[in-house]
């Protein structure tokens, strides 16, 4: 099918070419074959033609971390600390989640993530065995979604613990049998060495990515120090885990040794500015790992712990933190935040998306500038990152099939999305 785009403003995030006035953008089986002036694109014949005049036409954004199943927990545990919040709010409760639960609150979140621009989704489950609902939901309403397969193994609540010829098991079956599946222990501190190594040597085998909680609050650190006489980075660092396909989510508790083994691995780390301030787990040197090499890329993280699955939150959220934290409000720039959201997040998880370029996939949001919040701004990316919010979002296709359009969702039934969700929440709440 042949979609063409036509007007607007293309933030197309490409360094050539970042910003066209009045451009034009031609998909072809779910890739983008023409970016270029609006004068242009019409030469093009397609079977859909979708008037951009006035809007903003941007690479839809990756969702880098999020546990969706916190939809049905939202503010359960407010205002407190993480290992206290984990133990006393979501632990007990996740193994009580049906397949049904599990499945009605993916596809609330997933409906939420797609209001909000989002395009693909890193999920990490874990808690429950139900990590098919989460893949059978991304199926289901066509957004690009990875699970990460979350396991605790020591340390952690009895009902969480698994064996670890259980967890490469199962995770084994789950990679052989569907794409975007990946090893996630939930942090260091909470599985074995042993363990650490195989799930990595899993995940070469199958070319998959490694995906963990990473230094995400002072107490789960000094667990690990406890255990090993290491950091969470240096432990990782030494069972030789980082490398180009590991993702570490947070990172807000580093030290300098860690940045430098980050840096010169070449890895991945996921920002979640809203969820570190609501636990007061620390702040990401987000500023200081990007000049140093470190892919950084953004996150919503789970609802317990933001309240919502806002992508234009977070990213302005992020703005914000950096620039008040390092007292510059040069410290991070508009343009790096909407790069963590959209190139970054491409670049972690190695596909050709994240631009609007010929030849990548046609994961597009076009966002309507003309309310209140928005009209007459004189810079598109500074105002999509500071002005903008899920309101102004329109339209949102992934490669190439649009999930929503004219602020209607194509591909979930919203009002049955939310009864449904919310039968599952006050069953598991009451």
């Amino acid at each position: 099918m042949k979609i063409l785009i036509l007007g607007g403003t293309l933030i197309t995030m490409g360094e050539d070419n970042p910003v066209i006035e009045e451009g034009g953008l031609l998909i072809e089986d779910g890739n983008i074959t023409f970016v270029g002036k609006r004068s242009e694109a019409e030469g093009y014949d397609a079977d859909r033609t979708i008037e951009a005049e006035g809007k903003y036409v941007l690479p839809g954004f990756f969702n880098m971390h999020t546990h969706m199943f916190q939809v049905l927990l939202r503010t359960v545990g407010a205002d407190m600390i993480l290992l206290d919040w984990l133990k006393t709010a979501i632990w007990p409760i996740v193994p009580k989640m049906s397949y049904e639960d599990v499945y009605n609150a993916a596809i609330l979140a997933i409906a939420e993530n797609i209001r909000s621009g989002v395009t693909t989704i890193l999920e990490m489950h874990y808690g429950n065995p139900h990590f098919e609902a989460v893949l059978k939901a991304f199926e289901d309403t066509g957004i690009r979604g990875y699970l990460s397969r979350g396991f605790y193994e020591v340390e952690a609540y009895e009902k969480l613990r698994e064996k670890a010829d259980d967890v490469l098991e199962n995770l084994e079956y789950l990679m052989k049998k569907y794409e975007n599946v990946m090893p996630g222990p939930m942090h260091p501190c909470f599985v074995s060495n042993d363990l650490l190594k195989a799930s990595k040597e899993l995940a070469d085998r199958y070319g998959c990515h490694y995906y963990t909680h990473l230094a995400e609050s002072e107490e789960d650190v000094q667990l690990l120090i406890k255990r090993e006489g290491l950091r969470d980075a240096e432990l990782l660092h030494k069972l030789e885990i980082l490398d180009e396909k590991f993702i570490g989510v947070h990172a807000c508790r580093l030290s300098p040794t860690e940045i430098k083994y980050l840096s010169e691995t070449r890895s991945n780390t996921v920002h979640c500015p809203t969820s570190n301030m609501y636990i007061a787990d620390g702040v990401s040197p987000v500023p200081e790992l990007l000049s140093k090499g470190v892919n950084v890329t953004l996150a919503t993280d789970g609802s317990a712990s933001t309240g919502r699955q806002d992508f234009f939150s977070e990213m302005k959220t992020a703005a914000l933190l950096h620039k008040v934290y390092n007292d510059d409000p040069r410290a991070i720039t508009a343009k790096q935040i909407l790069q963590m959201a959209t190139v970054n997040g491409a670049k972690a998880l190695n596909i050709k998306s994240g631009i609007l370029k010929p030849g990548y996939k046609a994961d597009i949001v076009i966002l309507d500038p003309w309310r209140l919040n928005m009209v007459y701004a004189h810079e598109p990316v500074s105002s999509t990152v500071y002005s903008a919010t899920p309101e102004n979002v329109e339209t949102v296709i992934v490669e190439g099939k649009i999930l929503m359009e004219n602020r209607e969702l194509k591909t979930i039934n919203e009002q049955e999305a939310l009864r449904k969700a919310y039968k599952s929440a006050k069953k598991l709440l009451s």
